[in-house]
């Protein structure tokens, strides 16, 4: 048991670099259209992001520790993905219309700092089931157990999560620097429509692909 728990956590780190690259054309324009964008909200909003994906990672690696992990490849990725999409649009639309952080918050998430719209991408995010997850997820479905399944999710949750937040950190110094040198209204609405714009090729993607 031991040894998949150890598989799980490296699955993790080895993935870190995937992880990055999926996730950076959602969390770039979402940090840099903050209105206090810097290194402090790039890893806000990175935890919150990641905190959404162990929220969809944890019911799915105790039902894979369960029932076993075969009916995961059954996942309806395309779904997740328009639905992550569909939730970038509709973010971007909103916030151009000057409500987006305020109608994405809830006031237990502290309703000034807007964390509800990335916890949302965060469980849409990791709903799509990267192959590394799907990896633990064969682990966790020979452990039997829907407790050990967990605990493998969050094992591979926690080798994800540095990268997660050296790249929000990043992202967020990158906007800061960014903003100095353009008008902040400017770099916000660029950042929307980039969000905008990714979001309806992912959604394009799901539906053609």
């Amino acid at each position: 048991m031991l040894s998949l728990y150890l598989s799980a956590l490296l699955l993790g780190l080895g993935a870190a670099p995937g992880c990055m690259g999926v996730c950076l054309p959602l969390m770039a324009p979402l940090i840099t259209s903050r209105s206090n964008v810097g290194v402090k909200e790039g890893v806000r909003v990175s935890l919150y992001l990641s905190g959404g994906r162990l929220l969809i990672y944890l019911p799915l690696s105790a039902s894979a520790g369960y029932i076993g992990g075969e009916y995961i490849w059954g996942f309806n990725q395309r779904l997740a993905l328009t639905l992550l999409g569909a939730l970038m649009l509709i973010y971007a639309l909103l916030s151009l219309k000057g409500w987006g952080e305020k109608l994405c918050s809830v006031r237990f998430l502290r309703s000034r700092r807007g964390g509800f719209a990335p916890l949302l991408f965060g469980v849409a995010l990791g709903a799509t089931v990267c192959p590394a997850f799907l990896l633990a997820i064969g682990d966790a479905s020979l452990t039997g157990s829907p407790v050990s399944g967990v605990l493998i999710g969050i094992l591979f949750w926690l080798g994800t999560l540095p990268a997660y937040l050296l790249l929000g950190a990043a992202v967020g110094e990158g906007g800061r620097r960014w903003r100095g040198k353009w008008e902040e209204e400017r770099v916000r609405r660029v950042s929307l429509i980039t969000l905008m714009l990714i979001g309806s090729w992912w959604i394009l993607s799901a539906l053609v692909g």
